[in-house]
């Protein structure tokens, strides 16, 4: 299970990180089509695809925090605490 849980994790963490190099390289190229004035690329680039890789971007960002709640909440125990919870023959609830 564990090792299952950390391929996830990893893969999880390569993908976030190859979108990002690639908004990174789409900006290099938006800024060099702009350098040469070659506005059709530049805005092909800017608002064609640039929001497509935003948007895949955000929507892994939001894959990797419902399962890092998700595992959060799975892992976390669920014991019973002694102190917690206090019950005895002197005890009441007070308000």
């Amino acid at each position: 299970m564990r090792k299952a849980q950390w391929e996830n994790e990893k893969n999880s963490v390569e993908r976030l990180s190859t979108l990002r190099e690639q908004i990174e390289e789409m900006n290099r190229q938006i800024q060099q089509a702009q350098q040469k004035y070659d506005l059709n690329k530049a805005a092909e680039l800017q608002y064609g695809e640039l929001p497509k890789l935003q948007q895949q971007l955000a929507a892994e960002e939001e894959k990797v925090k419902n399962a890092d709640l998700f595992l959060s909440m799975k892992v976390l125990p669920m014991k019973r605490l002694p102190g917690l919870f206090p019950t005895g023959p002197g005890f009441r609830w007070r308000s």
